[in-house]
Formats: structure tokens, sequence, C-alpha cells
């Protein structure tokens, strides 16, 4: 995230989301937020936190177990 004029902005967050949504959908986890939704989520976190120069790494992860199936959930942190 960065501060501009017209206010924090995220660099090309949809993009980096749907391609995350993307490599989960090849990896079999199921992405339990839309790439909006996340963009969303994202600007909630740095407004709420009062940030404006910050650096989000998102992570998505299946269970513990490490089977060759699909995980019943995925977790998601920002």
């Amino acid at each position: 995230a960065y501060a501009t004029v017209q206010g924090t902005r995220l660099f090309k967050a949809e993009e980096h989301y749907a391609r995350m949504a993307y490599s989960a959908s090849r990896m079999y986890l199921p992405m339990p937020y839309s790439p909006e939704e996340l963009t969303e989520i994202s600007y909630e976190l740095l407004k709420r936190n009062g940030l404006s120069d910050a650096y989000l790494r998102p992570l998505l992860f299946g269970g513990p177990n490490m089977a060759l199936t699909p995980p019943d959930a995925t977790h998601v942190f920002l």
C-alpha cells in the first residue's frame, strides 16, 4: 500500500488476488473470498490500522493434513 493525494492505494490488488485465486484452484484449495472481497478487506485493514504505507502479505493455506486430497477448509491471513 502506498499513500497518494487521493488516499491510500494498493498496487494491482485485484490482479494479485485473482492470481492467488487461480493458484488456489490449481492446488484444489477452496478460496473463501473473491478477489473483489479480498481487495475490500485489505482496504478496511489499512483503514482500521491507520496505515497508508504498508506491506500486505496475504496467505492461503489448508489444514495441517498434508494428504494428497483437497482440504475441507482453508484459511486466509492478511
